[in-house]
């Protein structure tokens, strides 16, 4: 299990974002992607392990509820199958996280969907 806070802090660095950048509910382009994409990578690395509203509560004192993170995973995961961009941005944030059996399980299977497209 990779532990949230190792996450949105690898997230957030990786865009060169402050620690609470994310957390703010408004709908700003940029801070919603990111976002989206911590809610992503929470959930393909911890699976059932965390609640989607543990995720959506993470580091938030106005916490996202269940239905939105789902919403984010979703959406990351349709543009991960279509977007190379977004495959390769997802892909460099995992590279960027502690290995383990998860993450590099995680890694092979969007790297198969990068050698089908």
């Amino acid at each position: 299990m990779t532990p949230l806070d190792t996450i949105y802090k690898t997230v957030t660095d990786f865009y060169g974002k402050e620690e609470g950048f994310i957390v703010k509910k408004d709908m700003n382009r940029e801070r919603t992607y990111i976002r989206q994409l911590f809610h992503y990578i929470s959930r393909s690395l911890n699976g059932y392990l965390i609640s989607l509203s543990e995720i959506g509560a993470f580091n938030n004192n106005d916490p996202f509820n269940h239905a939105t993170v789902l919403y984010s995973v979703k959406r990351i995961q349709g543009l991960v199958e279509v977007d190379k961009y977004v495959r390769s941005e997802v892909l460099n944030i995992l590279k960027k996280l502690p290995s383990d059996r998860k993450t590099e399980h995680v890694i092979k299977k969007i790297e198969k969907l990068e050698k089908t497209a």
